[in-house]
């Protein structure tokens, strides 16, 4: 359920919402007479209600400039139930799978960050301060 929930995230494949959804149905009737003993499926009912839950794509330009200052940014901060993407440059088998990503792209040949929910994004940032602005707010 858990897997089904962060594909879901990361492609909007409705499918894969669907599927985790039959899980938490078949679950309801366990977790409503021992919820104890199924934390693990509580945990995910907290990912399937999250609406604060975000994706990170992270557009590099061809030096890959600030990667490892992103990586930290993400590392040294609690987010529940985020996803980050690192979008390289004609990434094509990553376009084929998450295609919503393709139109993020580095903005004036600078590494861009995306924040996005649900498949809308916010205003792109490229400028190191930004970023570090941005993901502070989140």
């Amino acid at each position: 359920c858990e897997n089904l929930l962060r594909l879901h995230q990361l492609t909007l494949d409705q499918d894969y919402l669907t599927q985790a959804e039959d899980i938490l149905k078949a679950a309801q009737k366990y977790i409503d007479n021992y919820p104890p003993g199924y934390c693990y499926h509580l945990m995910n009912l907290m990912r399937y209600y999250n609406t604060h839950m975000f994706t990170a794509v992270i557009a590099l330009n061809s030096k890959e400039q600030f990667q490892k200052e992103i990586s930290q940014l993400f590392c040294h901060a609690y987010f529940l139930h985020k996803s980050i993407i690192w979008r390289h440059v004609d990434d094509e088998k990553l376009f084929m799978r998450i295609p919503f990503i393709k139109n993020q792209i580095p903005i004036d040949q600078k590494t861009t960050l995306y924040i996005c929910r649900q498949g809308v994004c916010q205003k792109p940032v490229y400028e190191l301060s930004e970023m570090i602005e941005t993901v502070h707010k989140l």
